[in-house]
């Protein structure tokens, strides 16, 4: 991984017991972003807080966090980290969002 924030990125979400974390990288399809980060949590709560603590991360290396959708009932909490997007699913629902299939014609990296 040649990004360094994007390992950072990853990392807390592993380290914050993130499952099944991909990434895919959009730069050449989406004018909006870098990397779509992708992953799997037990829990609302969870969710909440890997998403501070990847804005946290994105914040420490400059990068503008625009917002974080979501709340405490929220199944899918979303980081707009500009350049870095983080997606963050609880149980199901990422199956039933099924984000990579719509990125599917671009490398998927599993990384957790």
């Amino acid at each position: 991984m040649e990004d360094k924030i994007l390992e950072k990125v990853i990392r807390v979400m592993l380290d914050n017991k993130a499952n099944d974390v991909v990434y895919i990288q959009v730069t050449n399809v989406n004018p909006l972003a870098d990397y779509y980060v992708i992953a799997s949590v037990d829990s609302n709560r969870q969710a909440l807080a890997i998403a501070k603590y990847v804005s946290d991360v994105l914040y420490d290396n400059d990068v503008n966090v625009k917002h974080i959708e979501g709340n405490e009932n929220s199944e899918w909490i979303l980081v707009d980290g500009t350049d870095y997007i983080v997606h963050l699913f609880v149980k199901d629902a990422r199956t039933r969002y099924g984000l990579e299939k719509m990125w599917s014609d671009l490398p998927i990296i599993k990384v957790g």
